[in-house]
């Protein structure tokens, strides 16, 4: 007759303690794994809106698209840029607006509107404007920071000096909230604009006028603007401005 060897109870604990430590050790390889695998997907993200813009570019005279459009006094057409490039067809795949590293789940500020239309749908509601990424509205969506300048016209991309260095989309989100936001603001924290936000792992992505994107760290996560350069603090060799 067979005999069959039980495990006592410390040979069980010894077991569960070796798996334990097994679980510690390899969690943060995996978290860190998957910040960087959406890390990437992010940087995938914002060189393809390169390919968008580089793609309206070539259809408007070499005009960057507006930030926005206030000028319908009914407001029924009003749209933001994100939801201007869906609606003229530059991009068929939404979650190019959706960064992996932003999780913001509330429906009424989903980076994709449930409705896919530009236009304006209501009592402070532009559709597409949770987007995961901010546009540089003063410099390169608008005029305004030129002096005399307003909305229009906006930056022409061969007026900008050094592509390389200038920042025309980053990860963004609102100045209230972590949800996405559709623009970046150039000079710190301003109510009811978008500030640069810091999601991966210390560092932040930026989508650069030459097309290409890259990582950008941070120090410290509550203050962007030391490395994304304060434009009022510092004009020259300032990342948002086109003539840096």
């Amino acid at each position: 007759m067979k005999r069959f060897h039980a495990f006592t109870l410390i040979e069980l604990l010894v077991v569960i303690s070796i798996i334990a430590m097994l679980i510690s050790i390899l969690m943060p390889a995996l978290r860190q794994a998957r910040e960087t695998a959406n890390t990437v997907k992010c940087l995938s993200n914002q060189r393809q809106l390169g390919i968008m813009v580089q793609s309206y570019l070539g259809d408007s005279d070499d005009y960057y698209m507006p930030y926005a459009n206030f000028y319908d006094a009914s407001r029924t057409q009003t749209w933001v840029w994100s939801g201007l490039l869906w609606e003229m067809g530059y991009t068929t795949t939404a979650e190019v607006y959706v960064c992996p590293s932003l999780d913001y789940n509330y429906p009424d500020y989903s980076a994709v509107p449930p409705t896919a239309t530009k236009y304006y749908t209501g009592p402070n509601s532009y559709p597409w404007q949770y987007v995961h990424y901010g546009y540089n509205n003063n410099h390169i969506g608008s005029n305004i920071r030129n002096p005399g300048g307003g909305r229009l016209p906006t930056a022409r991309g061969s007026r900008i000096a050094k592509p390389s260095e200038t920042l025309v989309m980053v990860d963004a989100t609102g100045t209230v909230d972590r949800r996405g936001y559709y623009i970046a603001y150039d000079a710190g924290y301003a109510p009811g604009a978008g500030i640069p936000h810091v999601r991966h792992s210390g560092a932040l992505n930026v989508l650069w006028a030459d097309s290409h994107a890259s990582s950008v760290g941070i120090a410290d996560p509550n203050d962007p603007y030391v490395e994304l350069t304060r434009w009022v603090a510092d004009r020259d060799n300032n990342p948002w401005d086109i003539d840096n």
